[in-house]
């Protein structure tokens, strides 16, 4: 019983918080380097692209519901020169 008062005393802060961070939330700033999985691996060492998918898909929610501005950046290397396109095509999506 008492862990599950200090699970919704938890729930009930984290929202507090939730909230003061979008409020406070002018933009966001997103470097993905890649436009696929194979290329992302590469790029970022140790990145998980289905964790990038759903960190994403999150972020889009807030975004919409907030009207947060949401900004893809790509540093153009050896390993992703040719996805530059992709990536535009991409980064639409979210």
């Amino acid at each position: 019983m008492y862990q599950l008062m200090m699970l919704e005393k938890l729930n009930q802060l984290l929202k507090v918080l939730y909230l003061k961070m979008i409020d406070n939330l002018y933009g966001l700033e997103i470097s993905i380097d890649a436009a696929n999985e194979s290329t992302y691996s590469i790029v970022r060492k140790g990145g998980n692209w289905n964790h990038l998918q759903k960190g994403l898909s999150i972020i889009k929610d807030i975004q919409e519901k907030n009207n947060i501005p949401v900004n893809f950046s790509f540093v153009v290397n050896s390993e992703n020169y040719k996805e530059m396109k992709d990536f535009i095509e991409f980064a639409k999506k979210y």
